[in-house]
C-alpha cells in the first residue's frame, strides 16, 4: 500500500526528480519493465539513482518476451544531454559487459542500439571481445554472431583503431576475417593488425582469405601481404597456405575442343562455344598469374599437411588440375607418397574419372607427373600401380598415357595379374569373379 501511494505522488509530480529510488528499485527488483518504463518517463533519473537500483545490471541479466520496452527505457534513460548521461554510460559499459558474460546476446544488441552508448573502456571492450571469441553459443548461430561484431564495430570503431591493448585489434579482425567480413579486415589494416596470430581454428587472416568462397581473395592477397601475412605461417594442423589454396582456389577455365567433335551441330554452333571458352580462359588469366605468384612467393612446395598429403597430391583429391599444373611447372615434386602409399600418379587416375574424355585428354597430366618425378611403376598398399587403377576404372585415356610415358603393361598386382590380361579378358573365370 505504501508502494502504492508512493506510486500516485510521483504520478502526479511528474516534472520532480526521482530522487528516492525506493520504488524504483522495487520495480526493477520484481522485473516489472513497464512500471520502471513508467517512472523513468515521468521524472527526470540521475544516474546516482539509476546505480543505487542496478538498473541497468539488471536489464543486463534480465529474460524478456519484448526487447521494445528494454529500448524504450533505455532511449529515455540516454536522451537528454545532462551531466548524469557521462555517469550512465560508465555504467551501461558495465551492463553491456554483463550481458555478454550471461551469452544475453538480444539484450546486448539492444544496448548498443540505443545512441550515446559507446564502447569507450578498453578493459570492457577486451573482456567482451574475447567472450566473443570463445562463445560457443555464437559460434552455433553464426548470423547472430555477424550482428554481434557489427554492433561491436559501429559502437566501438575508434576505441579499436586507437587501442593499446592490440590484443583487441588482433582478436577483432580475426573474427571479422573468420566471417568474411573483409571490407571491416580492410578498415582494421589502418592500425597494423598483427595478420599472423592464429585464431580459435588455429587459422591467420591470410588462410582464411585463401579459404573464402568468392572473388575476394583475388582482390584482397596483394593487400595482405603488403600489410605483413606471413605467406609461409602454417595453420595449427601444420597446413601451408598452398595446401589450403589446393582445396579452395580453382581455375575455372574451358578447354579447345576439336570442331570435328561438333560437326553436327554447324559452323555457328563451334563458332559459339569457341567464344565462350577463349571468353572464361581470359577470365582465368588474372586469378592463374595470382596463383603462380603466390607458388612463388612460398619457401617450400612439397611440405606434408597433417595426413600426408603435398599440395599436387591435394590439387588432384580435389579435382584442382589447373593449380595441379602451376605447382607442377614451378618446381613443385611428384615424388611423394600419401599414407596409402599412393603417388600422384595414382591420385590423377582415381580422381581423373571425374574429367570428362576431351579435358582428360586436352590436360595430359602424365607427362608434367613424371617429369616432376612420380615413379610410373610404383605400388600402392594394396599393389595396384597406377595403371592398374586406370584399367579397373577403365579410364582409357589415362591408361594409353601412362604406356605411351613408360609404364610397365607387364606389373603383377596383389593377385598376381597384370593389366594386359585385366584388358585382354585373359583372366581365369574364379580369378576375374573375385576382382568384381
Amino acid at each position: 500500500m505504501f508502494h502504492f501511494i508512493q506510486l500516485q505522488q510521483f504520478r502526479q509530480r511528474s516534472t520532480t526528480p526521482l530522487e528516492n529510488p525506493l520504488i524504483l528499485n522495487s520495480a526493477v527488483e520484481a522485473g516489472n519493465w513497464s512500471l520502471v518504463k513508467e517512472l523513468i518517463s515521468n521524472h527526470n533519473v540521475s544516474a546516482d539513482v539509476v546505480s543505487q537500483s542496478f538498473l541497468l545490471q539488471k536489464l543486463a541479466t534480465a529474460t524478456v518476451t519484448s526487447y521494445e520496452i528494454i529500448q524504450d527505457i533505455l532511449k529515455k534513460l540516454f536522451s537528454n544531454n545532462s551531466s548524469s548521461t557521462q555517469g550512465l554510460k560508465d555504467i551501461a559499459q558495465d551492463a553491456i559487459a554483463e550481458a555478454a558474460k550471461c551469452s544475453n546476446w538480444n539484450i546486448f544488441l539492444t544496448f548498443l542500439s540505443v545512441p550515446n552508448i559507446l564502447l569507450e573502456d578498453e578493459t570492457k571492450l577486451l573482456l567482451i571481445i574475447e567472450i566473443v571469441e570463445k562463445s560457443q553459443i555464437l559460434r552455433e548461430k553464426p548470423c547472430l554472431q555477424i550482428d554481434v561484431l557489427s554492433a561491436v564495430w559501429r559502437y566501438s570503431r575508434q576505441t579499436i583503431l586507437d587501442c593499446k591493448d592490440k590484443k583487441i585489434l588482433n582478436i577483432f579482425v580475426g573474427l571479422v576475417a573468420e566471417f568474411n567480413m573483409w571490407s571491416r579486415v580492410c578498415d582494421l589494416l589502418v592500425a597494423k593488425p598483427d595478420l599472423n596470430r592464429l585464431d580459435r581454428d588455429g587459422l591467420s587472416v591470410l588462410h582464411r582469405l585463401v579459404m573464402c568462397p568468392d572473388t575476394r581473395f583475388d582482390s584482397l592477397l596483394l593487400l595482405l601481404l603488403e600489410n605483413g601475412a606471413d605467406i609461409n605461417n602454417k595453420t595449427l594442423k601444420g597446413d601451408t597456405i598452398l595446401h589450403l589454396a589446393a582445396k579452395h582456389q580453382k581455375v575455372l577455365t574451358k578447354n579447345q575442343s576439336s570442331p570435328t567433335i561438333y560437326s553436327g551441330w554447324g559452323d555457328h554452333e563451334y563458332l559459339r562455344l569457341k567464344i565462350i571458352t577463349e571468353d572464361v580462359n581470359k577470365r582465368a588469366e588474372p586469378k592463374r598469374q595470382l596463383l603462380t605468384r603466390l607458388i612463388r612467393s612460398c619457401d617450400s612446395l612439397d611440405d606434408c599437411d597433417h595426413q600426408g598429403s603435398t599440395a599436387v597430391m591435394l590439387a588432384a583429391k580435389n579435382i584442382n588440375w589447373e593449380f595441379l599444373k602451376l605447382l607442377l611447372a614451378n618446381g613443385a615434386r611428384a615424388s611423394h607418397v600419401d599414407q596409402h602409399q599412393r603417388s600422384l600418379l595414382h591420385l590423377l587416375v582415381l580422381y581423373g574419372s571425374y574429367m570428362d574424355p576431351v579435358t582428360c585428354r586436352d590436360l595430359d597430366l602424365v607427362p608434367l607427373c613424371v617429369n616432376g618425378g612420380a615413379e610410373l611403376n610404383c605400388v600402392d598398399c594394396d599393389g595396384n600401380s597406377a595403371l592398374h587403377l586406370a584399367v579397373q576404372s577403365k579410364n582409357w585415356i589415362l591408361f594409353k598415357s601412362l604406356i605411351e610415358h613408360g609404364a610397365d603393361p607387364g606389373l603383377m598386382d596383389s593377385a598376381g595379374f597384370n593389366p594386359v590380361q585385366v584388358v585382354e579378358g585373359t583372366l581365369p573365370d574364379s580369378a576375374s569373379r573375385n576382382r568384381h
